[in-house]
C-alpha cells in the first residue's frame, strides 16, 4: 500500500479482512497515524524498504513476510490496497493445490495492452498473486540475487515473475483473480463472470460505483454483503427464456437481473458486454484479453435490468433468497426513445425473487452454468 491514499484505501480492506479469522499485514514505505477505532478492523501495519522505484518493494515484501517465520502459514497471497477479495471463494481456489510445491497462482490483465507491455505468463498484483509455501521457500534462498540481475525491469509483479521464472515455475491461471484494468463501468464483467469462484477485484477507485443511486463504498457495501451471504455462488451467471414473450433471462447471482426484450443465445450471453473502457481508454473488442461483445446500438435492444436489492439465507428451507428492483432510470429512458415494453412493463414486473440452493463444495472442479425456471407471484 501507498502511504500518501491509506486514509482512504483502509477502507476497502476493511470489507473484507477479519482480524481474528485472518492473518495479514499492510506493508506501507513509511509510518502512517492509526486511529484507535481501527484496531479490530485491520491487519497491522508494518513499514517496508522503501524501493518501489526500483520495482522491488512486492518482491521484498513477500521476503520479509516470509522471514517473520509463520510455522503454519501455507500461502502468501500479495495484493493492493483498492483490492477486495472473497476469502473464502479464495480458500476454495487455493485448496486445489498442494501448498508444498512450487505453485504460483493469479491471472493475467483484462488489457491487451497490459499483457504485451509486461508479460502474457505473469500474474498481476493487483488482481492477487498467491505463492505457495514450498515456492516462498524456494524464492528466499535466491530472490536478493536474482533481483539484482533484472534492474531495467521497473514493475514490482513482473520482476518477481521474473526471478520466480528462474525457478521454472510458470503461473497457474485462476479466473476469479480480477485485475480489471479497465475504466468506467465493470457491469459487463461483472454480469457475465466466469465459470470459476470470484475471488478479487482491483481498482476499486477508478470503476464507476457498482450498484445504481449508491456511492462507491455503499455500493461495495452491498457487493460484499452478497458475496458473504453464500459466497461459492457469488455472481454465477444463470441463462433461462421466456419464449411466448421472447424474452431472455441472465442472472448475475447476488448483482444483476437483466431481462432481454428477444432471445439471446447462451452463446452470446456469455460473453461480457464492453461497458467499460480499457486501460488506455480504448474500447475495441481488440483491446480486451478475453471474448467480449459490443452493446446494442439501440437503447430498446438493451436489456431491462433488475439490481440486487437485498439478499439473506432461509434458514428454514435452506435456500438463498434475493431481491432485485427493477432499474427505472432505463425504464425512462427507453420510454423516451419510444420503445416497445412488450409484456415487461413497470407496472406489471416491479421486482424478481430468485430462490437457489447454496453451492456444493467442489461445484467448481467440474463446473457447469445454471439453469432456471420462472413463475409469476403476486407479492
Amino acid at each position: 500500500g501507498s502511504s500518501k491514499v491509506w486514509s482512504r484505501r483502509k477502507e476497502y480492506v476493511k470489507l473484507w479482512f477479519k482480524p481474528g479469522v485472518m492473518r495479514g499485514f499492510v506493508w506501507l514505505e513509511k509510518r502512517v497515524p492509526i486511529d484507535p477505532d481501527d484496531y479490530d478492523f485491520l491487519p497491522p501495519i508494518m513499514v517496508s524498504d522503501d524501493s518501489h522505484v526500483l520495482g522491488l518493494r512486492l518482491s521484498m515484501i513477500l521476503l520479509n513476510t516470509f522471514r517473520l517465520r509463520h510455522s503454519d502459514a501455507q500461502w502468501f497471497v500479495l495484493c493492493e490496497d483498492d483490492t477486495i477479495f472473497s476469502t473464502q471463494n479464495l480458500i476454495s481456489v487455493l485448496a486445489k493445490y498442494d501448498y508444498s510445491d512450487l505453485v504460483y497462482v493469479g491471472a493475467k490483465s483484462e488489457s491487451h495492452l497490459e499483457n504485451h507491455g509486461h508479460a502474457h505468463g505473469m500474474a498481476f498484483s493487483g488482481a492477487g498473486i498467491a505463492i505457495s509455501y514450498g515456492l516462498a521457500q524456494a524464492l528466499s534462498t535466491m530472490l536478493e540475487a536474482c533481483l539484482a540481475r533484472y534492474p531495467q525491469v521497473r514493475r514490482n509483479d513482473n520482476r518477481l515473475y521474473a526471478c520466480i521464472t528462474e525457478l521454472g515455475v510458470p503461473v497457474t491461471p485462476e479466473w476469479g483473480f480480477h485485475q480489471f484494468d479497465i475504466r468506467g463501468n465493470a457491469f459487463g464483467l461483472l454480469s457475465a463472470h466466469p465459470l470459476t469462484p470470484f475471488v478479487s477485484m482491483h481498482h476499486l477507485d477508478i470503476l464507476h460505483p457498482l450498484f445504481p443511486n449508491l456511492n462507491s463504498l455503499d455500493s461495495l457495501r452491498l457487493f460484499k454483503s452478497a458475496m458473504e451471504t453464500e459466497s461459492a455462488s457469488f455472481l454465477q451467471q444463470a441463462i433461462c427464456y421466456n419464449h411466448t414473450k421472447k424474452l431472455s433471462f441472465s442472472i448475475s447471482l447476488g448483482y444483476v437481473v437483466q431481462v432481454f426484450p428477444s432471445i439471446v443465445f447462451p452463446r452470446d450471453l456469455q460473453d461480457p458486454q464492453i461497458t467499460f473502457r480499457a486501460w488506455d481508454w480504448g474500447d475495441h473488442p481488440g483491446e480486451f484479453s478475453m471474448n467480449s461483445r459490443t452493446s446494442p446500438q439501440s437503447i430498446c435492444d438493451r436489456p431491462f435490468l433488475f439490481y440486487l436489492k437485498e439478499n439473506q439465507f432461509d434458514k428454514e428451507k435452506g435456500n438463498i433468497v434475493s431481491i432485485y428492483d427493477r432499474y427505472l432510470m432505463l425504464d425512462e429512458r427507453k420510454a423516451n426513445s419510444h420503445c416497445q415494453f412488450h409484456s415487461f412493463s413497470p407496472k406489471e414486473v416491479q421486482k424478481i425473487y430468485v430462490v437457489h440452493k447454496p453451492f456444493e463444495r467442489h461445484w467448481h472442479l467440474v463446473p457447469r452454468r445454471l439453469c432456471c425456471n420462472m413463475r409469476r407471484v403476486n407479492k
